[in-house]
Parts: structure tokens; sequence; C-alpha cells
């Protein structure tokens, strides 16, 4: 009996530690935060680079990763950052095709359909993998983890999971949160009357005016009944909202977002005309590019010739300009690049002082 009310209890926390996180994913911040960064990473322009120049032409695995056709790079690049921002792990699985038997297409797995196979000498390290039923050799594969806090384990958790005790607590008061509002919270008013009632008196004159309220008449009050406002927001209520703030920046803290680029309530201040372009870069430089872009970098550099490698071009974003895609992205592979335009420039004309000398 006591074995079972244990294990009864288990299963109630790790629920509960479940439901926290999935509360947390659920919340705007969260979501903005990880678009934030799929759609940052995906707009930028893709190359190849072999000992510091770049190699042209593009090869194809970075013009159009995927092998369905209907998939352009930058949804490729897209599911990649979102695989990583919301599992902690980027699972790719390689077409291989060809003689050289190097990668010609890949597909960005569904982590959720994923799992290791584990070696037994080494539990840190896999001999395969299994995707939706499916067991993949571990060549088949390429797999880049987010964060490797537990070394004896092949994959890495989910951002969220990983600070899984503090949005425990955190994921409480959104829930708290949201019982106050929805169950009416601290009315703004109170009806209020001069003798005292019994129960069945107050029911039914609250019955009334509800019924009122919500048919959108107004309520008459007569017989010594009155209205009373009660000032809101209370303490309890700033303490409230204090938290729920706290839970967004703890967030955009994880995703490593200054509040500003999230448009966060926070006291660092918000984004101006003057400190825009440092904030982007900044974040750039601290978080998106090492933490983010870098993988998906590691991810395709793998299925590259050896002495090449994948690198984000992030020049138009650290110089606040336009992203455009590259121009192997904008034709189909193996097209030329479109001639430029005639010269239709019509000649000046040529002026007296030109012809004379004079």
């Amino acid at each position: 009996m006591l074995q079972d009310a244990v294990v009864a209890r288990l299963e109630e926390v790790v629920a509960g530690r479940f439901l926290s996180t999935a509360t947390v994913a659920s919340l705007p911040v969260t979501v903005a935060a990880r678009a934030l960064i799929a759609d940052v990473g995906a707009s930028l322009p893709i190359v190849a680079a072999r000992d510091g120049a770049p190699v042209t032409p593009t090869p194809s695995l970075l013009v159009r990763p995927d092998p369905d056709p209907a998939v352009s790079r930058r949804r490729w690049v897209h599911r990649s950052l979102m695989s990583l921002s919301g599992w902690g792990n980027l699972y790719v699985h390689a077409t291989r095709i060809g003689a050289n038997d190097w990668p010609l297409a890949a597909d960005v797995m569904v982590p959720q359909q994923t799992a290791p196979i584990p070696d037994p000498s080494w539990p840190w390290r896999t001999i395969g993998w299994t995707y939706a039923g499916v067991q993949l050799a571990a060549a088949d594969v390429v797999h880049v983890p987010l964060w490797e806090l537990d070394l004896s384990k092949p994959t890495a958790p989910a951002p969220l999971a990983a600070c899984q005790e503090a949005f425990d607590n955190l994921a409480a008061l959104w829930a708290m949160a949201t019982a106050y509002w929805t169950d009416g919270g601290k009315p703004p008013y109170a009806l209020t009357y001069p003798s005292r009632l019994t129960s069945g008196q107050a029911n039914e004159a609250l019955g009334d005016w509800i019924t009122a309220r919500q048919a959108a008449r107004p309520g008459v009050l007569t017989g010594g009944w009155a209205l009373q406002d009660i000032a809101t927001p209370t303490a309890a209520d700033a303490l409230l909202l204090d938290g729920l703030a706290y839970i967004d920046q703890e967030v955009g803290r994880v995703y490593g977002i200054t509040p500003s680029l999230l448009n966060l309530r926070a006291e660092t201040g918000a984004l101006t005309y003057s400190n825009t372009q440092d904030e982007v870069r900044r974040w750039l430089s601290l978080s998106l590019y090492p933490t983010w872009l870098a993988r998906v970098e590691d991810a395709l550099t793998a299925m590259l010739p050896a002495g090449q490698q994948a690198l984000f071009d992030t020049t138009g974003l650290g110089g606040m300009g336009l992203v455009r895609p590259g121009l192997d992205e904008a034709r189909p592979t193996g097209e030329a690049p479109p001639a430029p335009p005639p010269d239709t420039t019509i000649p000046p004309a040529p002026t007296m002082a030109g012809v004379g000398g004079a």
C-alpha cells in the first residue's frame, strides 16, 4: 500500500512538472521568443566556405536542403531553429544519393518522434535512432544538441525543461492568476443594503442584478440599495501582475533575448532610435549566433565535403540592412544568373563649347 501511494504521488509530481513546462511553453512570450529566433535565422543567407574563401557555386544542399522541392531553404532553417528552441535537439535525416555518398538533401526530423539507441558501453553515445517506429543507422542521422547539461545522456533537455524547478512555481502562479480572473477575481463594486438580509434575499437580489447586467439593461436600485465602488487594483493584484511580468522576463532570459526586443516591461528601458542597432548587435553576438545559428551551421557542415563549412551571412543583420536571399537562392540550381538590363541611357547632346572649343 505504501509503495502504491509513493508511485501515485510520483506520477502526480511528474504530471504536474510536465504541465508546468507545457503551460510556460504556450505563453505568448515563449511563442514570440521562439518565433523571433526562427524568423530572423531563416531570413539570413547561407554560404559555403573553404579556408575562409566562399565556395562557388553554392552547394545544392545549402540552396534547397529538404528533399521535398516544395520546402524552401527558409522553411528548412525555420523548422531547425524551432526544433532547437522547443526540444533542445536538432535531428536531420540525411539522404545519401550518388557515388561519393555525400548527402544531397536533408530532412528535419520531428523531435517528438525521435529517440536514441544508446551504446551499452558508452550511454552518452548512440548506435542508432528510432524515428516514427523505424530504426535508422547512426550515420544517417545528424544530431546537434543545444545544451548538454547532463553529459551521461546522448540528448539534451528542452530549454524550458532545463529550468523545470523554477518554472514549477511560475506555472503555479500563472494558474492562480488564470483562476483568479476567470472566477471573477475581486469585483470592482459591491451592492450594499442598510439592514441585514437573509441568504435567500441576498441571492435573489444578486441574481436580479447579474441578469440585468448580462442583458445589458440598466439596474434599478430601490428600497435602500446602493452601489459602492471598490478600489482596484489592490496590493495583491499589483503583486500578481509583477509576478506575471517576472515570468516573461525569465522566458526571455532562457532564450537569451533582451526584454526590449520582446517588447516586455522592464526597468532596463525600451528600444529607441539610438540604441536599436546596438541591441540587435548585442543579441547577434551574445545569443543568436553562438546559441542558435552556430548549431544549424554544425548540422549542415557535417553533411558537406570535408574542408567546407556552412556559414550564415549576418552582414545585413549586423548593419541593420535589409536581409535578402543570395543569388543562388533566387533561381533554380544550374540556371545562369540573369543578364544585366541593356544600357538605354541617351548620351547628352554636345554643347557649343565642346564642338567649337570655345
